[in-house]
């Protein structure tokens, strides 16, 4: 059970920290917004995760942003919320905004 409550605490540090590594301009602006828009997927991922669900807990946030119409803000977004606990999935969501956004930070 100790290993639920990390990865939730984890999950909780990610959220928190997200879009403070951004540099400024419309795309740190579409990152707020994105960041906004899963306020209620990140609460409700959140329990799922420290119920020990991650596949759900991922399905959720992805959601929240199908893959068919996510911009590259909102990529960015989940690529940092899944980070600890989807790290390759995270990789592929960050590969993509590098693809199309690479002068950002």
């Amino acid at each position: 059970m100790a290993w639920k409550h990390i990865l939730a605490c984890t999950f909780v540090v990610w959220t928190s920290l997200l879009v403070r590594v951004a540099s400024g301009g419309d795309f740190t602006e579409e990152i707020t917004v994105a960041f906004a828009g899963l306020e209620t997927a990140q609460q409700e991922g959140g329990t799922l995760l420290f119920q020990g669900d991650l596949e759900g807990s991922t399905k959720r946030l992805l959601s929240v942003y199908p893959e068919s119409t996510r911009t590259a803000a909102q990529a960015f977004v989940l690529g940092n919320l899944l980070f600890s606990i989807e790290p390759e999935l995270s990789y592929k969501l960050h590969q993509r905004v590098a693809k199309e956004h690479p002068n950002e930070p």
